[in-house]
């Protein structure tokens, strides 16, 4: 981000790194009567009216993604049922193997589909939460809103840099140890199209509906935490208007 100036009421002036600015703003450290200036503005404006609009409401968008969420858990269970129905001696024989290979194949479509479906809404969310978080003034984070959704497609790396960045974004009591665990399990099912085995299918399957469950705690914690920092900081806000 750019150099900004910064002038408080009492006409103090300091100069930070926009970002800096923006997560002191939100701490409390720089007034909202402030006024602020930057290389290419003609004059000085409110520092209000630069920073208040750059949290962004995630309601709408966190109620969408833990639909789809609960709908790949439900996908994810056909499978599980789908799978485990065709280890049962004597289904195989009575049903046909035709028939449970069309079978596995609609479940796996089902599967692909409703991954994409989630996928999008959930990378959405991701940078959402990491801009949020910093918003409401989280300081010397790692990982940039642009990156906690990145390394998700750098092979190798997207085995931990993901766990890593959302490990970052929630800093609630919850172990985030869980979500590791069931995201390698996830990632080793991108290898079960190689593999004609109906067990490998079942496991990567009830891999899927555990980290479905997770997610949406995950993602509901999330956003429940930073709600509990947008209430704080309106009424710091208001204690400190009706004090002046």
């Amino acid at each position: 981000m750019s150099t900004i100036y910064i002038v408080e009421p009492g006409g103090q002036q300091a100069t930070y790194a926009e970002e800096r600015a923006w997560m002191l703003y939100n701490q409390e450290g720089i007034s909202r009567k402030a006024l602020y200036w930057k290389e290419g503005m003609a004059d000085w404006q409110s520092i209000s009216a630069l920073f208040d609009n750059q949290l962004k409401d995630a309601t709408t968008l966190t109620r969408f993604l833990k639909v789809m969420l609960w709908l790949s858990m439900g996908v994810a269970a056909l499978g599980v049922l789908t799978e485990a129905a065709s280890l049962i001696p004597g289904n195989a024989a009575s049903t046909g193997l035709d028939g449970w290979r069309l079978l596995a194949a609609i479940s796996a479509l089902l599967t692909l589909l409703a991954f994409i479906a989630t996928s999008v809404p959930f990378l959405m969310w991701i940078h959402r939460a990491n801009r949020n978080a910093r918003a409401l003034g989280a300081q010397d984070m790692r990982f940039t809103p642009g990156w906690s959704v990145g390394w998700f497609f750098v092979p190798l790396l997207s085995l931990w840099k993901p766990y890593q960045a959302m490990k970052e974004i929630w800093r609630a009591s919850q172990d985030p140890h869980t979500w590791q665990e069931l995201w390698l399990s996830r990632g080793a099912e991108s290898s079960q199209a190689l593999v004609s085995s109906t067990v490998v299918g079942l496991l990567a399957d009830v891999a899927n509906v555990a980290l479905c469950v997770v997610a949406v705690r995950l993602v509901t914690a999330i956003y429940l935490k930073q709600g509990e920092w947008v209430h704080s900081a309106a009424a710091a806000r208001a204690a400190g208007s009706d004090g002046e």
